[in-house]
């Protein structure tokens, strides 16, 4: 439960950046836009919406939003260049309330089968919420995330693994021993690039690109923050993300 009520304050962060006064929006989400019950918005505002400068952007920054929302958009955006790039199979692992195996399934790529992995009572909320927004669901394999979750699926064709839900690099090393060839696998990693580096080698992958939470700024919030102080978006400098591939 108190997993289900953090990744719920994740889907507040969509919603408040889909809904707020963000001059240049670098994603579109429209099912994260009313996701939420307006009970549950105020619930998070404290019933009372942040209307000046101080209080939006304390509350950019209490509720994560610029981590959440550079996380979603990174991710949509490697997820259909790997779709592009030949991958079969997208799986999502630990992704709460993110939209994103939605928007793919919206997105009609022909090839491409997409499976939600995350606590079964997630799911079900996530789906009940997002059938009745008329969101896309069809097509998506939903599996619990429980012990031998991986079991449940195939290793045979070439995938792409969002696990930027999933702090656990346990889970990469073992993704090592299964991934076919290109195979991608995209997180969020706090440390030394020269360690994960060693690492992830030894695991079987190479670094495709790494970029700092810096980077990410740069790359996805500088036009959009020539708008008003309030809604300039600054990512954590600790955060980076991490795509990397399979190597033969």
């Amino acid at each position: 439960m108190c997993m289900m009520k953090q990744k719920l304050r994740d889907a507040y962060a969509r919603c408040y950046y889909q809904q707020s006064g963000f001059p240049r929006k670098v994603l579109s989400d429209d099912a994260a836009a009313v996701m939420l019950t307006k009970e549950e918005i105020a619930d998070y505002r404290y019933g009372l919406a942040p209307y000046s400068q101080a209080q939006i952007k304390k509350h950019v920054r209490d509720f994560n939003v610029a981590q959440v929302i550079v996380t979603d958009a990174y991710v949509s955006g490697a997820a259909m260049v790997e779709a592009i790039h030949g991958a079969d199979r997208m799986v999502s692992v630990g992704g709460g309330y993110s939209t994103l195996c939605s928007r793919l399934a919206a997105a009609k790529i022909s090839r491409y089968e997409i499976f939600d992995i995350e606590d079964a009572d997630i799911l079900e909320d996530k789906y009940a919420r997002l059938e009745r927004v008329g969101a896309a669901t069809e097509g998506i394999t939903k599996i619990p995330l429980e012990e031998g979750f991986l079991e449940k699926l195939r290793f045979n064709k070439k995938m792409f693994w969002d696990l930027t839900g999933c702090s656990d690099l346990k889970l990469v090393q073992e993704l090592g021993s299964r991934l076919t060839y290109d195979s991608a696998v995209v997180f969020v990693y706090r440390g030394e690039y020269l360690e994960l580096e060693k690492m992830l080698s030894d695991w079987g992958f190479r670094i495709y690109e790494y970029s700092s939470g810096e980077e990410l700024e740069t790359r996805f919030f500088d036009k959009a923050n020539f708008g008003p102080v309030q809604y300039q978006l600054k990512v954590e400098r600790e955060m980076n993300m991490v795509l990397a591939v399979k190597k033969p």
